[in-house]
């Protein structure tokens, strides 16, 4: 029932033989890199340190702001008990 040829299974094995053969045999030569590749590590490396001085400051804005938060509350709750004789 079968419309393959009796030799198409023995043409498929070694096919795959040596698919495999090559596979095991051929090591992936490391070719330089193209200038586009370069040219775009480069920016990539670049916008990195960028978004890493914008955290940096990001952070130190955000420190500024629980400071100043906190010393809102402070001076809220020492004027509001008359601690250092607040009026």
């Amino acid at each position: 029932m079968s419309s393959k040829r009796p030799d198409a299974d023995e043409r498929l094995l070694e096919a795959l033989r040596r698919f495999h053969k090559l596979r095991r045999e051929s090591h992936a030569a490391v070719a330089p890199p193209t200038a586009y590749c370069m040219v775009t590590r480069e920016k990539v490396e670049s916008l990195e340190e960028e978004f890493e001085d914008i955290k940096k400051m990001l952070r130190g804005i955000w420190v500024s702001v629980l400071l100043i938060l906190v010393g809102l509350i402070i001076d809220i709750v020492i004027v509001r008990t008359g601690v250092l004789g607040g009026v």
